[in-house]
């Protein structure tokens, strides 16, 4: 796992809701940065190469494990963190529910446990690319010919979770993974951190759990801490979607107690209400927006539906030629004067 969220001040002039040259987008992005000043944690096992990230409860190096011989990205616990229950329960957790996870559209944990010194690692797939999250805040939305592929590896990656009992209850865009590159798009589900087993009553994780920007994707049930289910991943799924596809969130209130209010008892506006220049067909706005019902009895009973209910959308590639028609049109009137010109000069 590559958490390359290096975004801001990178160069870019992107108009929002340009379309992305994936083949040149992805593999600019910055490389891992150096150990310079870092405190690097030892263990016989790995090779520290260098630091990606750093988020309020770990550090992720990309590294190589010795035995195998592979490239990993190796998510360490903070030291701080280890008398904090809720910390290592949530890590433990997410290496947990990872290792039960074999699919190509989910980040593949190889190992966890302890490194020499006690901290907590998880050892996983070491990808190249960039988060949805980081996508979205260049582009502020995606074409639909784009987001749609993103769409169904997401709905993917939660079937094969929910076959093994397991709610992920963090979907955002900051944990959908874009690895492609050219014109193929492959979308990886990351960090299970705050996922669930339908088997057991595991508590809310409300103080790392819950901030601002999670509470953007939430679904009813899981704010009012009532039982959650697969249809609650499918809300917080939809959230993901109707933001890749308008650039707005679905409800924007000033503070995550106004967020939360309006996902419980505020309906959602229209995609086309949200960004009319996105032409968003009223097929795919149904879906999205069925996907948002309050009840999860009206929304998709499991994603398999979701999924195939997006598999089945008839969209008509945007004709990029007919928005260049009035420049061909005026070059050719343009080619024409000169000839003229030219012609009646001699």
């Amino acid at each position: 796992m590559v958490r390359s969220e290096h975004t801001a001040n990178s160069g870019d002039d992107e108009a929002p809701g340009k379309t992305i040259n994936w083949s040149s987008k992805l593999v600019r992005m910055p490389q891992p940065t150096g150990l310079s000043g870092e405190s690097i944690p030892a263990d016989e096992r790995f090779e520290i190469l260098a630091l990606i990230g750093t988020g309020a409860c770990s550090k992720v190096y990309k590294a190589r494990q010795l035995n195998p011989s592979r490239v990993v990205a190796l998510k360490v616990l903070h030291p701080h963190l280890l008398t904090n229950a809720e910390s290592i329960a949530r890590f433990q957790r997410e290496a947990e529910s990872g290792a039960r996870l074999n699919h190509s559209s989910i980040c593949t944990v190889y190992e966890y446990g302890r490194l020499a010194n006690g901290q907590p690692f998880i050892a996983m797939q070491y990808l190249e690319g960039e988060s949805l999250a980081s996508l979205l805040r260049r582009f502020e939305c995606l074409d639909i010919e784009e987001a749609l592929p993103i769409f169904l590896s997401c709905c993917n990656a939660l079937i094969a979770a929910h076959e093994k009992g397991i709610v992920h209850r963090d979907i955002k865009p900051a944990n959908i993974f874009i690895q492609s590159i050219g014109k193929e798009r492959d979308a990886k589900l990351l960090d299970f951190g705050l996922a669930k087993l339908l088997s057991q009553n595991v508590p809310s994780l409300t103080q790392t759990g819950i901030a601002l920007g999670t509470v953007q994707y939430m679904s009813p049930e899981q704010i009012l801490s009532e039982p959650v289910d697969a249809r609650s991943d499918i809300y917080s799924l939809g959230c993901v979607m109707f933001q890749t596809l308008t650039g707005r969130q679905v409800f924007d209130g000033r503070t995550a107690f106004e967020v939360m209010e309006e996902h419980i008892n505020k309906l959602p506006g229209t995609l086309q209400s949200a960004n009319p220049a996105a032409k968003i067909p009223s097929e795919l706005e149904n879906v999205v927006l069925k996907s948002l019902a309050k009840d999860p009895e009206r929304r998709y009973q499991s994603v398999l539906e979701l999924r195939n209910a997006l598999a089945s959308l008839h969209i008509e590639p945007r004709d990029r030629f007919a928005g260049q028609l009035p420049m061909y049109a005026a070059l050719i009137l343009l080619i024409a004067i000169l000839w003229m010109f030219f012609f009646w000069k001699t």
